[in-house]
């Protein structure tokens, strides 16, 4: 899901599921496992961003918003 939120952005470390998942298509999935894979990527946006995730008893969610001074 974050992948997919990450799109337009520069990711620079990605990596696919070993087999497929139920829950978004094959090569749009990213997954991560600590010290070994990790899904990393630049914010080439010219514009600072902030990363939201949040969780109920059935989904995450994620969101990545520009942020904006006033």
């Amino acid at each position: 899901m974050l992948f997919l939120l990450s799109l337009g952005i520069n990711v620079t470390e990605r990596h696919e599921h070993g087999r497929s998942v139920d829950y978004i298509e094959d090569g749009k999935d990213a997954t991560v496992s600590y010290n070994t894979l990790d899904l990393k990527f630049t914010n080439n946006t010219g514009s600072e961003i902030k990363l939201y995730a949040w969780c109920d008893d059935v989904n995450v969610y994620a969101k990545i918003t520009q942020i904006t001074y006033e």
